[in-house]
C-alpha cells in the first residue's frame, strides 16, 4: 500500500492552521469593535487573538485592511442568517429579525455610533443598510408585489423603518416589552402597512 505523501499532509495542516488563525483574528477584531464601541490598536487585536502584530500586517496589510476584511466577513455571516426566510411569511420574517437583533442588536447600535470614523465604517454601514433593505424586499416581496405600484415604494420604505434596529430598541429596550410583546407589536405594525386581513390600508383602491 502506498504511503501517504507527508508533504501534502503537512501542507494541509499548515493551511488549516493558517485559516484558523485568520478567522480568529477576524472574529477578535469584530468582537472588540462591536463590544467596545471603538477601534482597537493592532497590538490589542494581536494580544487577544494570540498572534503577533507582524502576522496581522502580513495577512491584511494594514489596520484599515484588517477592519475591511473583518467587516466583509461579518456581512457575509449576517447575510446568510438574514436570508434564511421564506418570502411572504410574515411570522417567519419577524422571528428571523428578532433572532438577529437578540444576537446582534446591541452590537449594531454600537456600530452605528462609529459612523463617521473612516471610510471602512462608512462602507460597512452603507452595506448593512442595503442588506437590510434587500432583506425587507425578499421577506415581504409577495405582499409588496400585490400593492398598487404608486404606493409600493412608500410601503417598502415604511417596512425598512419599522424593522430597523432602532425600532427594536425602542420597543424592547426603552419601552420594556418582552420578546413576545415586541413580536406582537411588530406584527401589528407590519400587517397594517401591508394591508393584510384586518388592515385594509395600502391595497389597490384603498387608503394610502
Amino acid at each position: 500500500m502506498k504511503e501517504p505523501d507527508r508533504r501534502i499532509y503537512t501542507q494541509g495542516q499548515r493551511a488549516e492552521k493558517t485559516a484558523a488563525s485568520t478567522e480568529r483574528i477576524l472574529e477578535t477584531t469584530r468582537t472588540l469593535v462591536l463590544d467596545l464601541g471603538h477601534v482597537p490598536g493592532l497590538d490589542v487585536v494581536a494580544a487577544e487573538a494570540g498572534v503577533s502584530v507582524q502576522t496581522i500586517l502580513r495577512k491584511f496589510g494594514s489596520k484599515e485592511g484588517l477592519l475591511r476584511a473583518s467587516a466583509e466577513s461579518a456581512m457575509a455571516r449576517v447575510s446568510a442568517e438574514r436570508n434564511a426566510v421564506t418570502p411572504g411569511d410574515v411570522s417567519e420574517a419577524i422571528d428571523n429579525l428578532l433572532d438577529h437583533y437578540d444576537a446582534w442588536g446591541d452590537r449594531s447600535l454600537r456600530l452605528l455610533s462609529l459612523e463617521g470614523q473612516g471610510p471602512t465604517f462608512a462602507t460597512l454601514l452603507a452595506g448593512t443598510r442595503a442588506l437590510h433593505r434587500a432583506w425587507v424586499e425578499r421577506a415581504f416581496g409577495p405582499q409588496l408585489a400585490a400593492l398598487a405600484l404608486d404606493i409600493r415604494g412608500r410601503r417598502l420604505a415604511q417596512l425598512v423603518a419599522l424593522t430597523d434596529v432602532y425600532v427594536w430598541k425602542l420597543l424592547h429596550r426603552d419601552q420594556g416589552l418582552d420578546r413576545v410583546d415586541t413580536r406582537t407589536a411588530l406584527t401589528e405594525l407590519i400587517e397594517a402597512v401591508l394591508g393584510t386581513p384586518g388592515h385594509p390600508t395600502g391595497r389597490s383602491g384603498g387608503s394610502s
